[in-house]
C-alpha cells in the first residue's frame, strides 16, 4: 500500500555533486519535478533529518503524525 510509505528528499547542492540536507514527508504531495529553496516554506511538511543516525527515529515521529491526521480526516 501506498499509504503505509514516508518519502526521504535529499537535497543537493547547485552542483548536484554533496548533500545539502535530508528531510523525511508523510507523503510526496507533487508528481513533477519541482525546485525547493533553501529555506522554502513547503519543507515545514516534514521533519528535517540532521543525522541519518536518527532515520529510523524521525520516520516513527511522521508516521505517527501521520496516522493521528489520519484518525481525525
Amino acid at each position: 500500500m501506498s499509504g503505509d510509505f514516508v518519502t526521504l528528499l535529499a537535497r543537493l547542492d547547485e552542483e548536484n555533486r554533496t548533500f545539502v540536507d535530508f528531510h523525511v514527508f508523510p507523503n510526496m504531495d507533487r508528481q513533477k519535478r519541482f525546485d525547493v529553496s533553501l529555506s522554502d516554506a513547503w519543507l515545514s511538511r516534514g521533519q528535517p533529518l540532521t543525522e541519518l543516525a536518527s532515520f529510523c527515529e524521525v520516520v516513527g515521529r511522521v508516521r505517527a503524525a501521520k496516522a493521528e491526521v489520519t484518525l481525525f480526516t
